[in-house]
């Protein structure tokens, strides 16, 4: 309990195990960001029922849901440091690691959203997909 107290109040410079450890933690943290983002998204999205197919419009929240994340995770860590509870970078490493974890899975989304947009918009156009 003192691993998270420190993890989530006064992150110091931890050991490789330890970093390994802290962002599993922070890394289930955005897990429940995104679910909780893409699912309340989901909800709002119903106008779209008509527009996109249901794989789309669940992959657009998620993407929504692992942005969300990534933003909750830097402006806590930003926080943090404004309130110079930071010892240094090293410290803020977990948080900066997952942060790029969340955006790389939200771009991965996207491209592959955009991929299947674009091979629609071919099929409709009457070109070859």
């Amino acid at each position: 309990m003192d691993f998270l107290r420190t993890l989530l109040l006064a992150p110091v410079a931890l050991s490789w195990l330890l970093l390994v450890m802290a962002s599993g933690a922070l890394f289930l943290v955005a897990c429940l960001i995104a679910w909780v983002v893409a699912f309340t998204y989901a909800h709002w999205a119903k106008s779209w029922q008509e527009l996109l197919v249901t794989t789309t419009r669940v992959r657009i929240s998620w993407i929504w849901g692992w942005s969300a994340a990534c933003l909750s995770l830097l402006a806590y860590v930003s926080t943090l440091v404004f309130r110079e509870r930071v010892a240094s970078w090293f410290a803020a490493l977990p948080y900066l690691l997952i942060a790029l974890v969340t955006l790389g899975i939200a771009a991965w989304l996207r491209h592959s959203v955009r991929t299947k947009v674009v091979k629609v918009q071919k099929l409709v156009q009457g070109g070859q997909a």
